[in-house]
């Protein structure tokens, strides 16, 4: 399974153009491993000499196997990669225009995640958290054979517990609300002179307040009124711990009858309707300095990127399914459905993401709504609702699968 998934990134990214060989593109110098401060779980740093154009990560859970592979690049000579023991082994080695990590882990893998490190450097890393092998059954001894523990004391017991603690770590409990535009970049403005940017964070720190009741731990990518470029938006997310991405806007058209409330997640956008606030949405990159970064999220990268985080995307579309759900229930919103997008902002989360519309400020109807109190408290919570539902639901598939 894993060969075939290989054969077919590598066939999605084309023949090496003429010239390059393994020699080619930035040298993979050296390869650090660092434990992780925010979660638990260890931060593996490939340091390259520049950026490198693509990479994917691959982690095959039956051979305890996490592999990346980064084109175009090549090997520094005499460049090793040696793991700390508890985590296993690892390897680097050329492969075609790239070079490729693998870590044998030493148990079972629990979350594998890659992601650039958010500098000007051009370094991968590369998160893994590696747990314990599961203890095989132990048969049942006769009383007179077996030695027997202290009550309370026994191997079960501590298996027990080190079980639960696994699961601890595993449950979803920290949220990244992201308030979109800010600063320099008022986002789109309304009726009656709204300004998206204003709103949207109004709304993000009222979902943040009911959040933090239901005991989640809440990140913001802005807390005021601030300009942050795109990809700094993923990247204080991941530094944060984020394990849910979730960024919030507001509509326009030039249809002021246009209304309602639509959810994306990162994919191909197939309506004009969607492609009209893809487009709006990632505009904001002509404010920032370095637009050279964004040549990277094209076509072939993102068939790339579903390939090797699909779960990640299938949990994203889950989440926007809950929150089109709640508008539609909870806050009686008309519901334009869940859409792909492929949207800068989602592109750089690393994480279960999406990027929620809360409905139309061109709408003279929608924008008034938008003003209240009571309309912001019901967007507000039906975003939490949704996001709670998906927590509770993914907690609970965790117990399952922990059971068998």
């Amino acid at each position: 399974m894993v060969s075939a998934l290989v054969g077919l990134l590598l066939l999605l990214s084309g023949p090496a153009p003429s010239g390059r060989g393994h020699g080619a593109g930035p040298r993979l110098e050296r390869v650090t491993f660092t434990a992780s401060s925010r979660l638990p779980g260890t931060v593996i740093r490939l340091a390259f000499s520049g950026r490198v154009t693509e990479f994917a990560l691959e982690r095959d859970a039956r051979s305890a196997t996490v592999r990346l592979t980064a084109r175009p690049a090549s090997l520094r000579s005499g460049a090793t990669c040696i793991a700390p023991e508890s985590l296993g082994r690892c390897a680097i080695r050329a492969v075609n225009d790239g070079v490729l990590f693998e870590l044998s882990a030493a148990g079972q893998v629990l979350a594998a995640d890659a992601y650039r490190d958010g500098t000007e450097a051009g370094d991968l890393l590369v998160y893994v958290h590696v747990g314990p092998v599961p203890a095989p059954a132990t048969p049942a001894l006769s009383v007179a054979a077996s030695t027997v523990d202290p009550p309370g004391n026994s191997s079960d017991d501590t298996a027990a517990v080190a079980r639960e603690d696994d699961l601890e770590k595993l449950k979803l409990d920290t949220v990244v609300l992201d308030a979109g535009h800010g600063g320099t970049d008022p986002g789109t403005i309304g009726y009656n002179r709204m300004r998206e940017k204003d709103l949207v964070l109004d709304i993000a720190r009222r979902v943040g307040v009911y959040l933090e009741r239901a005991g989640f731990r809440v990140a913001y990518t802005r807390d005021d009124d601030r300009f942050i470029p795109l990809k700094d938006r993923g990247r204080i997310a991941r530094e944060a711990g984020g394990e849910l991405f979730v960024s919030i806007h507001a509509n326009s058209a030039p249809d002021r009858a246009a209304s309602g409330t639509e959810t994306f997640f990162l994919g191909t956008h197939k309506t004009d309707a969607a492609r009209d606030v893809i487009e709006r949405e990632n505009r904001v990159i002509d404010l920032e300095e370095d637009r050279e970064h964004y040549e990277q999220y094209n076509a072939a990268q993102l068939a790339r990127l579903r390939l090797t985080q699909s779960a990640h995307l299938r949990q994203s579309q889950d989440l926007a399914s809950r929150i089109q759900e709640q508008y539609r229930e909870r806050a009686g919103r008309k519901d334009r459905k869940v859409k792909e997008g492929n949207l800068y902002v989602l592109w750089s989360a690393g994480m279960p993401a999406i990027l929620t519309e809360i409905g139309f400020i061109s709408n003279p109807s929608e924008a008034r709504y938008l003003t209240t109190e009571e309309g912001r408290d019901h967007i507000a919570s039906a975003i939490f609702r949704a996001i709670r539902d998906y927590r509770d639901a993914h907690d609970a598939a965790l117990e399952v699968a922990q059971a068998h």
